[in-house]
């Protein structure tokens, strides 16, 4: 029953990792497990690559992995090529969370049995964490009171907002709200979006990642946008080579494959989340009910 592990240190000095070394057999449902299930998602090369190394290792696993990704399906459906923009764009530099947000309101969606069509978008800058919330409309008013209650009540009022020239955005309301929290409006050129490039990115991503969860009929896409973010706020971003909940909070959010793997036995209860760990443990690994004991 016991199992094999490889201790690995990420690049650029991280903390060292223990990982799983995986054999031949069960390769094929560790990949499933870090692109194809909703808290991991069904993100690119670099991201899906980073949380693989997080557990697991084998000879050739980022070539396997990358090969998995070619080949997915689901992701063939929804993704089509990108191009990337050709206009010189100036950097905007932030040091610290909450110093810049930027907002926006995703595209109508098909009206949910809920009475949801819109999703308003936020995130930080620095830390490229996102918030999204649901929405029947897009007044300025619901706007307003949106980002107060599911954003700024939670992490604090950010130095500046950054948002389209939308009009829900621009009204008397919305910057009086700003004006009275203390907020700097700054909002993109007309018709030059890309001045607010990363919350336009995250709305691609959020876009793909829910057409790829929900049902035919495209009417159950708010049930999956708690998966959605928690896939991304556990990602790996390139550009920081952090994840965005390691740099909001100091430290990763568990995910069911850390509770699977962390230290220690699960204890031998008739509770749901505790047969969930055994069995995947044992299909993994091949070991006996309980998690196989660590070989360091």
């Amino acid at each position: 029953g016991d199992v094999l592990y490889r201790r690995w240190q990420a690049p650029g000095g991280g903390m060292d990792r223990l990982q799983l070394l995986v054999p031949r057999n069960l390769r094929a449902k560790v990949l499933y497990w870090v692109h194809g299930v909703a808290w991991t998602g069904h993100f690119g090369n670099s991201k899906t690559v980073r949380w693989l190394w997080r557990r697991f290792y084998w000879r050739g696993c980022r070539q396997d992995a990358e090969h998995h990704i070619h080949f997915c399906d689901v992701c063939t459906s929804q993704k089509g090529p990108t191009q990337r923009s050709r206009g010189p764009l100036e950097q905007y530099l932030v040091g610290a969370p909450m110093e810049r947000v930027g907002v926006d309101i995703l595209r109508p969606f098909p009206t949910t049995e809920a009475g949801n069509r819109y999703v308003l978008v936020a995130m930080d800058n620095f830390t490229k964490w996102p918030e999204a919330d649901t929405m029947p409309h897009q007044s300025a008013a619901s706007t307003a009171q949106r980002l107060v209650d599911e954003m700024f009540s939670r992490f604090g009022v950010p130095e500046e907002l950054h948002s389209d020239q939308g009009r829900n955005f621009e009204s008397q309301l919305f910057g009086e709200v700003c004006q009275r929290l203390g907020v700097i409006k700054t909002r993109t050129t007309p018709l030059h979006p890309q001045s607010d490039g990363l919350v336009q990115r995250f709305n691609r991503t959020l876009a793909t990642q829910l057409a790829i969860l929900t049902n035919k009929h495209q009417r159950d896409w708010d049930l999956h946008l708690s998966m959605v973010l928690w896939a991304y706020r556990t990602a790996v971003q390139e550009s920081s080579q952090s994840t965005p909940a390691a740099l909001m909070f100091g430290r990763e959010l568990r995910t069911p494959v850390d509770l699977v793997f962390e230290e220690g036995h699960v204890p031998q209860t008739d509770e749901p989340l505790a047969r969930t760990r055994r069995n995947f443990g044992q299909d993994l690994c091949g070991g006996p009910p309980g998690l196989p004991a660590w070989t360091r």
